[in-house]
Parts: C-alpha cells; sequence; structure tokens
C-alpha cells in the first residue's frame, strides 16, 4: 500500500501509485506543494503540467507580512515568489536552474493588499523584493542562493539597498553571507573611485542619518568586514580615517574609539598600497597624525597603524618617481 501525501497535508491517496496520483492533482495542488516543502511532489507535477513558465500559476489564499511594513495577497504570488517566501530552496533551485524562467518577470513585486508609499517611490524595493524576503525571513542559505547564483540581476543600486535593509532588520549573519559574497566584491570592483567612496561613507560614517539607527553590532559587523576584506579595506581605511580626522567622532564613547583603532589596524594589513596611494593623492584624504581639512588634529591611531601606512606612503612616493 502506497501513501502518498499531499501539498495541504493530508494524505487521502492511500493504495494508489504515485502517476495515478499525480494525474487527480491540480494546480492548486502544485502551490500547495510549493509552499509545504514537498518538493517530490512539485518535481511530478511540473513535469505532468509540462509546466515552462513558473508566473502562469497562481491562485494560493493567504496573506503575507514583509518587514513589518507591507501586507501581500499572495493569491498574486507566482511559483517562485512562494518558494521564497516559504524557504522552499530545492523548489527555487529547480525553478531557476531547469525550468529556465524569466527571473526579472518571476521576481518582480507583486500588488499589496493596500497602498504603499515605499512601493510606489523605490525602485530598489521593487527589484528587491526576493532579497527582502530572504531577509524577512532571516534565512541566508536563500539570501546566499538568491544573491550568487542569481547574480547578474543586481548591481550596485541593489548592494547598497540590501546592506542596508540587513542593518535594519539587525540580520548580522545575512550581512557577512553579503560582503564575502563573489557578487558583492565584483560589484564592489567595478565601482569607479568616487563611487566606492561613497558606498564606504553610507556603510561606514557616524555622521547624521540612518545609520544613527542602526544596533552597535550591526555597525560593528559592518566595519569588521569591510576592513578585513582584501576589496573593501583601502578605501574602509581612508573612510575611518577621514570621518575621524573631521571631528565627526567627537561624540562618540572612548569604547567605540577605540574599536575604531581595532578596524583601522586590521585594514592596515588587507590594504592595497597603490590604491591607498591614488585615493590619497586624488581625493585628499588626510593621513594619521596630519590635520584635517577643518583645521582639527586627527587622532592619533597609534605608533602600529602610523608607521604602516607611513611605509605605504613613502613606497608608492617612490615609485612614481622612477
Amino acid at each position: 500500500m502506497i501513501r502518498f501525501q499531499l501539498g495541504d497535508g493530508s494524505d487521502i491517496y492511500r493504495g494508489m501509485d504515485v502517476k495515478s496520483v499525480i494525474r487527480e492533482l491540480s494546480q492548486e495542488d502544485l502551490l500547495l506543494a510549493v509552499k509545504n516543502k514537498k518538493f517530490k511532489v512539485v518535481e511530478a507535477l511540473c513535469a505532468n503540467f509540462k509546466l515552462t513558465n513558473v508566473c502562469e500559476i497562481r491562485g494560493i489564499h493567504g496573506e503575507y507580512e514583509v518587514m513589518k511594513r507591507e501586507k501581500y495577497s499572495i493569491s498574486n504570488w507566482n511559483l517562485l515568489l512562494i518558494a521564497i517566501g516559504h524557504n522552499h530552496l530545492e523548489a527555487i533551485e529547480f525553478f531557476t536552474v531547469k525550468l529556465k524562467c524569466h527571473l526579472r518577470l518571476a521576481l518582480r513585486t507583486p500588488p499589496i493588499a493596500s497602498f504603499s508609499k515605499v512601493q510606489e517611490s523605490d525602485p530598489a524595493h521593487a527589484e528587491t523584493f526576493p532579497l527582502l524576503l530572504a531577509i524577512n525571513n532571516r534565512n541566508a542559505d536563500m539570501l546566499k542562493f538568491l544573491w550568487t547564483e542569481l547574480r547578474l540581476l543586481w548591481d550596485s543600486f541593489h548592494l547598497q539597498y540590501v546592506l542596508s535593509e540587513l542593518a535594519s532588520a539587525r540580520f548580522v549573519e545575512g550581512i557577512r553571507v553579503l560582503l564575502r559574497s563573489p557578487t558583492a566584491q565584483e560589484i564592489y570592483q567595478s565601482m569607479h573611485a568616487a563611487e566606492k567612496l561613497r558606498f564606504l561613507k553610507a556603510a561606514l560614517a557616524t555622521e547624521k542619518g540612518h545609520q544613527r539607527k542602526w544596533s552597535l553590532e550591526v555597525k560593528e559587523t559592518i566595519k569588521e568586514e569591510m576592513t578585513a576584506q582584501l576589496p573593501y579595506a583601502t578605501v574602509a581605511l581612508f573612510t575611518l580615517m577621514n570621518d575621524v580626522s573631521q571631528g565627526s567622532l567627537g561624540a562618540e564613547t572612548t569604547a567605540s574609539f577605540n574599536l575604531n583603532k581595532l578596524h583601522l589596524e586590521r585594514a592596515i594589513n588587507y590594504m592595497d598600497p597603490r590604491e591607498y596611494g591614488r585615493f590619497r593623492t586624488t581625493l585628499g584624504m588626510a593621513d594619521p597624525g596630519v590635520p584635517g581639512k577643518k583645521g582639527a588634529p586627527a587622532p592619533d591611531f597609534g605608533a602600529f597603524v602610523t608607521k604602516r601606512v607611513n611605509e605605504f606612503v613613502n613606497q608608492e612616493e617612490s615609485n612614481s618617481m622612477r
């Protein structure tokens, strides 16, 4: 006797072979199987329906709240969005890799239950909707798959937005997944110098803004990742040094200042001396111990940091004179 379980958890098809059961099931059962993580049923039904477009099947009832901001009726959601929203990674891999669906169409933000100023005014919100679902569920594996395997969908615009959403959600594991990914590092390396600086300032600076609302754990995680990863470390060093030299850390506690010293020392070990020299010359960033642009002396980061920075600067200046 074979017991076959439907997507909704029932098992009324007893004593029937799998092929007979599959022929009895409907498209709504496919939606339920996706929602309830019954991948074998999903795979069999997709073959039975000869499915090639995940957008053509919709209609499951229910409501879904995203980031405690908006509520969606999932009756408008396609198979791909239902799988992401309900953490069905195996189905996501199947839909995106084997079915070769049109990802930009399948992943766009569905209609919401009521008017949303965020959705209407922010295109980044609409384009990163599947990533927001992963952040909402605090699912690092789903975030990694969407961000890495679907990397051609994302650019610097999305990187900044997703990092901000991760920080606001205090999803520290997600921040590490994002910044350590080849996708983020490739996007960062494709930025021009001024764009890199803007990105690092937004992520690391302590001026007034939404960063003030981020938790200390989030701020320290971002600093740690930015100063310990080869692509970011040089400009992160610039950003932290310049931020301190302008006196913007004056309101910070001694403990926070000492943490910044640790991040700066870490960045020294990962920086690219040529990139450092280029930024120092073209963007006019202050070195440790050199008065800032407003005349305020830059704090002393300790002999170790100062010595290493000066060694790199001298090396670059010597190379340029050859």
